[in-house]
């Protein structure tokens, strides 16, 4: 149950004793993404990638993260410099396209790094999940279901940087590399074709992927 206070929403908590308190939703959120990311990063400690990203580069020039050179990026210069430029060359539609798939050819990637590690197949894309929330600062990532037998996914996406970089620069909200991410790494784990819906709520971004 939600309720109105003040214009902000409120979500009903029953305690042991049948009393009920309110909480702010926002509140519930934000404790939910902290949970979310210190279960992520235990389950990562325990395959053995530990969080010591190097923020700084090195005397080389170089961040590194488990052996892998890594390269910063300033979350509006994605939409601003890449998208907008995309587009001004080959228009909207191929631009999206162009980083959907670049998001695509990454996941595939992603799911081929953790596929040769030997891991159960059947928590990897939890891994995945861990890893993208923890270390890429893409957004805090929550898998609703997986069904490697149907070939089905849902994803939850907190705090999305691709929707909030294009809002920054004065665009509507978009998710191709995410969503392109997302259908890459299904698609080498499920090993079929698949395709996606976008839904975007208040707080996060859901996509849902199925067999093509």
């Amino acid at each position: 149950m939600y309720y109105e206070v003040e214009k902000k929403k409120f979500k009903g908590v029953r305690s042991s004793y049948n009393t009920w308190y309110f909480m702010n939703v926002e509140e519930i959120e934000k404790d939910h993404i902290k949970e979310l990311l210190d279960d992520y990063r235990e389950l990562l400690k325990q395959i053995g990638v530990h969080q010591d990203l190097q923020l700084l580069p090195n005397d080389e020039g170089k961040i590194f993260l488990n052996g892998r050179r890594l390269i910063l990026l300033d979350a509006e210069a994605f939409y601003e410099y890449t998208v907008r430029s995309l587009m001004n060359l080959v228009g909207e539609r191929l631009a999206e396209k162009f980083v959907y798939l670049m998001g695509a050819m990454y996941g595939e990637k992603l799911a081929e790094y953790f596929l040769k590690m030997r891991l159960p197949r059947s928590i990897i894309p939890q891994i995945i999940a861990a890893y993208a929330s923890v270390f890429t600062g893409w957004g805090v990532f929550e898998l609703l279901k997986v069904d490697a037998e149907k070939s089905e996914a849902v994803v939850k996406i907190y705090n999305d940087f691709e929707d909030e970089s294009a809002v920054r620069v004065g665009n509507k909200a978009t998710c191709n590399f995410l969503r392109g991410v997302i259908e890459g790494v299904a698609s080498k784990l499920f090993a079929t074709k698949v395709h996606s819906s976008v839904e975007r709520l208040d707080d996060c971004t859901v996509i849902t992927v199925m067999r093509r």
